[in-house]
């Protein structure tokens, strides 16, 4: 896909690195880029907190709908693409016309204690 795009100037691959080198990286990057397939539309990967952590804009590339996705736009932490966006949304991106001004309220919802505190609200009303 980055050579069908022509992005090979703008994108640099990189073979594996260790997970600490890994993350350094990504507190350097300008965009850190997610990919959502449709098949996991569901889940949500856990790149997304990691790239959260490295407080870096984030290109979601996924379907509409989809929870990373979702969350990534509910918390303002990146940029959403898809087959049909794809073009203008790198154009934006590279125009600088996306300013990266997460909500960090909407962060907050997604922490691991959160998320527990609401599966136990779940499981205590079906109890």
């Amino acid at each position: 896909m980055v050579e069908e795009l022509a992005l090979n100037r703008h994108i640099i691959m990189i073979d594996h690195v260790s997970n600490l080198r890994c993350l350094e990286m990504q507190k350097g990057a300008h965009w850190l880029v997610l990919l959502v397939g449709e098949q996991h539309s569901a889940n949500v990967p856990s790149k997304l907190y990691e790239y959260w952590g490295a407080n870096r804009p984030i290109i979601a590339i996924g379907p509409s709908g989809a929870e990373a996705v979702e969350m990534i736009k509910k918390t303002n932490t990146g940029i959403i693409a898809d087959d049909r966006t794809m073009s203008s949304v790198l154009d934006r991106v590279y125009r600088g016309e996306h300013p990266f001004q997460p909500i960090r309220e909407q962060m907050r919802e997604y922490r691991l204690n959160e998320c527990v505190k609401s599966v136990a609200d779940v499981l205590n009303c079906t109890a």
